[in-house]
C-alpha cells in the first residue's frame, strides 16, 4: 500500500506542475482624456489622480493620455469607459470624432461608456446632440 500512495502522491504532484496556470480575466479599462486647446484648467492633475483611483477601487484598469490619435474605433473597443476630463477647445479631428460618436453608439442598453467632467461641452457637442436625439441619459455629463 506504501509504493500506492508514492505512485499516486508523485503522479499527482507531477500533474500540478505541468497544469496551465488559471489565467483571471484583463480588468475591463477605463481611458481618461485630458487634452486642451483652450484654456488649461489647473485642476486636471487632480482629476486625473481622482479619476484614476476611482477607477482601481471599482477593479477597473485606468489611461490617462492627452493623444487623441487614441480615438480610433480598434483602440476604443480595449475600453469600457471613456472620460472627457477638463478638456476644452476642438481636440478631435473629424476621423476621431466620428470613431467615439461609434463608441458611444455602440454601448450596451442600460450602460454609461462616455463621462464628461466641466470643459467636455465645448469639444463634443455631436456626442451631446446625439445623447439627446436619442434620449440617452445613461451618458454621463458632469
Amino acid at each position: 500500500m506504501n509504493a500506492f500512495r508514492r505512485a499516486l502522491t508523485a503522479f499527482l504532484l507531477a500533474g500540478l506542475w505541468v497544469a496551465a496556470p488559471v489565467a483571471a480575466a484583463p480588468p475591463e479599462r477605463v481611458l481618461v482624456f485630458t487634452k486642451t486647446a483652450k484654456f488649461r484648467h489647473d485642476a486636471i492633475p487632480v482629476a486625473v489622480t481622482t479619476l484614476q483611483r476611482l477607477v482601481v477601487d471599482e477593479g477597473m484598469a485606468a489611461d490617462h493620455t492627452e493623444d487623441a490619435r487614441v480615438f480610433t474605433p480598434e483602440n476604443l473597443a480595449r475600453y469600457r469607459v471613456v472620460v472627457f476630463a477638463s478638456t476644452t477647445g476642438d481636440v478631435l479631428e473629424d476621423a476621431q470624432q466620428a470613431a467615439l460618436e461609434a463608441f458611444v453608439r455602440a454601448k450596451d442598453e442600460g450602460s454609461v461608456n462616455w463621462v464628461g467632467v466641466t470643459g467636455h461641452t465645448e469639444q463634443a457637442p455631436v456626442v451631446h446632440a446625439e445623447a439627446l436625439r436619442r434620449r440617452d441619459f445613461d451618458s454621463i455629463f458632469v
